[in-house]
């Protein structure tokens, strides 16, 4: 009777030790899913907010274009171009019209591509469909169908799943990363035009 005592005793401590372990594992797995969730909420907040920067800066360059456009044509109207004073200022001031003309094309088009999305992943680069679960949103749409996805979602393991997470959250940081680089050229190129269209005004001011 002792010995069985012992030995359930012992058995006892051992299924307790299991569970403790294994709930110290199950612990650090949730760590990391709650690690990777905020990690991609983390960006895809910079992506929220990257969208909504360069559509208050279109808007805004917008109106300062028009602005400027109005402010042209009334100055030229005053000024009176029978009398050439010189003629280099005024080769000066056509360059700087084409380049304000230019740069204004090239922001208009730095600003459309950053908020053009990205369509391509690893996985489905070159791939007209995708056999395994994925979240990135390419990848669902080219999985075969809805039954087929909601099979290969169930089959999925939750580190495999925290394994999507980690990689949606890279694919939505190199997003990121282009919008916000596509987004500064943008502003460089919008800022170059209004230096040249100050040239352009006051070239043509000093030809006359």
């Amino acid at each position: 009777m002792e010995q069985k005592g012992a030995m359930n005793m012992t058995k006892t401590r051992k299924n307790t030790r299991d569970d403790k372990n294994s709930n110290i594992k199950s612990a650090e797995e949730i760590s990391l899913f709650e690690k990777s969730k905020y990690g991609l909420d983390l960006v895809n907040g910079w992506i929220s907010s990257a969208d909504s920067k360069i559509g208050t800066f279109g808007a805004v360059y917008a109106v300062v274009v028009a602005v400027f456009v109005y402010i042209a044509d009334k100055f030229f109207a005053t000024v009176d171009c029978t009398n050439v004073i010189n003629p280099i200022l005024l080769q000066w001031s056509k360059y700087s019209a084409i380049a304000a003309i230019v740069s204004v094309l090239i922001t208009i088009f730095f600003c459309l591509w950053s908020l053009s999305p990205s369509f391509t992943s690893v996985f489905s680069k070159k791939q007209c469909t995708v056999n395994q679960f994925s979240l990135f949103y390419d990848d669902v749409a080219k999985v075969s169908s809805v039954g087929e996805y909601v099979k290969l979602a169930k089959e999925v393991s939750d580190e495999q799943f925290t394994e999507e997470i980690m990689k949606e959250t890279y694919y939505n940081s190199e997003i990121c990363s282009k919008k916000m680089h596509r987004f500064k050229k943008g502003v460089i190129a919008a800022v170059s035009s209004i230096l040249f269209y100050a040239g352009w005004v006051l070239f043509f001011y000093l030809a006359y």
